[in-house]
């Protein structure tokens, strides 16, 4: 371990001397990622925008739903109108028997549950026609089935793009994250698309699929902080931090401790994982906390060619 202020000082030399043959490439590839980064947004907000603009599209269909259960409700409203009035006839001819027409009639009315479809339908609509009674929703209900069934599908389609939306979606943080830990976005995107494509919906696959995420696209990943982290070591731990000199007029424990700031300070930001624009301002701060804390030893120490306050032809140490 350094014994003095100037053995401590050539560590740091030694240390800053590591750090500059390795932190050139390191802010390359973060520029790199920084100019793709403007790409990167770009498709985020395509992609948001798409998925707005096929919600819009596929809305239309989905109100054939609500279409469908208004039928439904009006259809055994009517059936339950025929039923008193069959009732009223039972009590009006006691001879008749009406109860196994009120009893049809009221099977009928449980098959047309919201869950209905065109077979039962068409049995209820063949069945109240033999006791002349008509009802017209019945026919909009059988002849609309093709319709009700798309709407059907676009709700879990709907479904579908909300949950990965709030997987992928919150934010452009979130979205980048997943795209560069795996390909999931992709493929949750590229499902919703495949189910587009399966039931018909032309227009919506393909304004999709020209907005997927590009899987062959290299992602601009985060070079790995590691090295960096093992040069920098924390100046105090690392036992780098300068003896405090008894004579006023040395500037050399101030200058180390700022220096020793700004390593800690580069450390927090390559921890942190800050873009390109954080991670180049701090590296320029150590530097020049660095620069400051060299010329004034290289002023300073005769060692180093320098002169001391206290110079009378032996060591400084201060």
């Amino acid at each position: 371990m350094a014994n003095t202020n100037l053995d401590k000082y050539y560590e740091i030399e030694d240390m800053m001397t590591d750090f500059k043959s390795v932190k050139d490439s390191y802010l390359d590839t973060l520029k790199d990622r920084h100019d793709y980064m403007n790409e990167y947004r770009a498709e985020y907000k395509r992609l948001v925008r798409t998925l707005n603009d096929i919600k819009r599209s596929i809305k239309k269909n989905s109100d054939t739903e609500e279409e469908r259960k208004v039928l439904l409700k009006s259809s055994k409203k009517q059936i339950d109108a025929h039923i008193e009035h069959l009732k009223e006839l039972q009590e009006q001819n006691t001879y008749e028997d009406y109860e196994r027409y009120i009893k049809a009639m009221e099977l009928n009315k449980d098959k047309l549950n919201d869950n209905a479809r065109k077979e039962s339908i068409e049995e209820v609509r063949d069945s109240i026609k033999r006791t002349d009674l008509k009802i017209e929703e019945l026919d909009i209900l059988i002849d609309s089935e093709e319709d009700y069934e798309l709407s059907e599908e676009i709700e879990d389609i709907t479904t579908l793009i909300s949950t990965a939306e709030d997987d992928y979606l919150s934010s452009f943080k979130e979205y980048r994250k997943a795209c560069e830990e795996s390909d999931e976005v992709y493929d949750a995107f590229n499902d919703i698309f495949e189910v587009l494509l399966d039931i018909g919906l032309d227009y919506e696959s393909e304004k999709l699929s020209n907005a997927l995420p590009d899987v062959e696209e290299t992602r601009k990943k985060r070079p790995d902080p590691t090295e960096l982290l093992n040069i920098l070591k924390p100046i105090r731990s690392a036992g780098l931090l300068y003896w405090q000199s008894k004579y006023k007029n040395s500037n050399s424990y101030s200058l180390n401790k700022t220096f020793a700031n700004e390593v800690a300070y580069s450390r927090r930001a390559l921890l942190e994982d800050r873009e390109y624009n954080g991670t180049k301002n701090a590296f320029e701060r150590l530097e020049n906390a660095y620069i400051d804390l060299k010329n004034y030893m290289y002023e300073r120490y005769h060692e180093l060619g320098g002169t001391p306050n206290n110079y009378h032809g032996h060591d400084s140490r201060n």
